[in-house]
């Protein structure tokens, strides 16, 4: 389920109420794994904890990434076997380093990706199974240069 909300959410997910929020819900069968698994390796906080009537329901969000929240619902009998698992979490960058520093940090875990296209400088990505087995995938891509039609991307 993807659901779009703005304002100040319940259990301490406090927003402007003019910003809009994206969440991502999704099952998972192990909390503690995920949770592990995205705050460890990914650098996602916990901002919320509820209940469901399954289980725990954990909102994560990103401090880079302020206006996502990803919802994970512990159900492990709803999570559904590997074929069934066609969502994909791609995390953007513009900054090799951070994707580099990134991928170092889940190799760091013990993680490595399932899939992998370093070959083009202008594009790159490496793909993870979450605990669940749920493809996360860091892409890094160039900024494009100004064209004049759009922002301006000057290195800073």
């Amino acid at each position: 389920m993807v659901r779009v909300w703005f304002g100040d959410e319940s259990q301490g997910l406090k927003r402007d109420r003019n910003e809009f929020v994206l969440t991502i819900h999704r099952n998972c069968a192990d909390g503690a794994a995920s949770e592990k698994f995205y705050c460890d390796a990914l650098g996602f906080h916990v901002v919320g904890l509820t209940r469901n009537p399954a289980g725990r329901q954990i909102f994560m969000n990103h401090k880079r990434m302020p206006s996502f929240s990803l919802a994970l619902n512990e159900a492990p009998e709803e999570v559904g076997e590997p074929g069934q698992r066609d969502f994909t979490l791609d995390i953007g960058m513009w900054d090799e380093d951070e994707w580099r520093a990134c991928r170092d940090k889940l190799g760091e875990l013990g993680l490595s990706p399932v899939a992998e296209k370093s070959s083009n400088p202008f594009q790159m990505f490496s793909d993870y199974l979450d605990p669940d087995g749920y493809k996360v995938r860091l892409t890094y891509t160039k900024r494009p240069p100004n064209t004049g039609n759009g922002p301006d991307f000057a290195d800073e």
